[in-house]
């Protein structure tokens, strides 16, 4: 019986550490690359470059944030927006019920941060 794995949904394209945590959720036997995504109004260069990793990765690209964190298969959100965006869609995650993994800064701001972790005990 094979184990169930870990659906893992990328947000931040290219010119991200995105691209090195990526390849590494995909080559841990524990963990399955479900998509990149983001939310529909990101700005439109960050969209293109992370169209640009959805494809060098050959996963899917989903430009609605919301209909991507509604996957059942998505368990785990690797978090690289930049870091103006990175409180309200880490809180976006927390609230869907998503594991997150978060590189640093963790948030523009500790009012960010702190929301981000209450969102994190609220799930």
């Amino acid at each position: 019986m094979e184990k169930r794995k870990y659906g893992v949904l990328l947000l931040g394209g290219q010119r991200t550490h995105q691209e090195s945590y990526g390849r590494c959720f995909a080559a841990d036997p524990r963990c399955r690359l479900i998509a990149v995504a983001d939310e529909r109004d990101a700005p439109p260069e960050r969209i293109e470059l992370n169209r640009r990793l959805a494809e060098e990765l050959q996963i899917p690209y989903l430009p609605d944030l919301d209909e991507a964190l509604r996957r059942d298969d998505v368990h785990l959100v690797s978090l690289c927006v930049e870091n103006e965006r990175r409180g309200r869609v880490g809180v976006r995650c927390a609230e869907a019920g998503k594991h997150l993994y978060l590189d640093k800064p963790l948030a523009l701001n500790v009012e960010d941060a702190q929301a981000i972790v209450r969102a994190v005990q609220r799930a």
